[in-house]
């Protein structure tokens, strides 16, 4: 796995990169007032709760200590990082978290609720798919639990993070977070610093 830190920073990058489309903003940038309070909050929210879902799937490391072989379809880069997790987590999230963005709609368009769903999974299944970009350990079983096969990307940039607090400062995690610094954390920092120089003026609504 990559560390929290990557998985969570990929997430918030997502969520920056289509907040002002999906929750309300204007071309691109948000609105000034009427509306902007709500718009506000959703941000927030969708911002936090983007984050904490790309980094959602490794709590299935601690099923290890109720009996899970880490080896079994069921244990960690099991199931919780499969792209039919990544699809479950969105709906619910979605469901129980921006019911303020209207009901599901289909047919002339998408509700917004359902691209906010697709946004969640996505950047739930964006851990799997980064991990599948780390240099050990077993590989993500993807389309778990219809098929226990395990993928590697063929290209490994980021070492595995060793687990443990008497691990954190040691030389290989130096290694472990110039890798994730280098191909995730200075991409998504600039990307940031892009949206925000890009939507730092409001767009006023008209009135009437």
């Amino acid at each position: 796995m990559c560390t929290v830190f990557a998985h969570a920073l990929l997430g918030l990058t997502a969520a920056v990169a289509v907040e002002p489309w999906l929750l309300g903003g204007a071309a691109g940038r948000e609105p000034a007032s009427a509306n902007g309070g709500s718009f506000l909050r959703l941000r927030r929210r969708a911002r936090w709760l983007a984050a904490a879902c790309a980094a959602l799937p490794d709590l299935d490391t601690g099923l290890h200590f109720y009996g899970v072989s880490y080896d079994s379809v069921w244990g960690h880069r099991g199931v919780m990082h499969s792209f039919l997790f990544a699809a479950i987590v969105g709906v619910v999230v979605s469901a129980l978290a921006f019911q303020s963005l209207g009901p599901w709609r289909v047919g002339r368009g998408v509700g917004r609720r359902v691209a906010m769903a697709a946004l969640i999974a996505c950047v739930t299944a964006s851990h799997g798919v980064l991990d599948m970009f780390t240099d050990g350990g077993n590989g993500i079983a993807l389309f778990a639990p219809f098929s226990e096969e395990r993928y590697f990307a063929p290209w490994n940039p980021f070492p595995v993070p060793m687990m443990g607090l008497a691990n954190l400062f040691t030389a290989y995690m130096v290694e472990v977070l110039t890798a994730e610094t280098l191909w995730i954390g200075v991409p998504c920092v600039v990307l940031l610093a892009i949206f925000w120089w890009t939507r730092r003026r409001p767009t006023p609504i008209a009135c009437g």
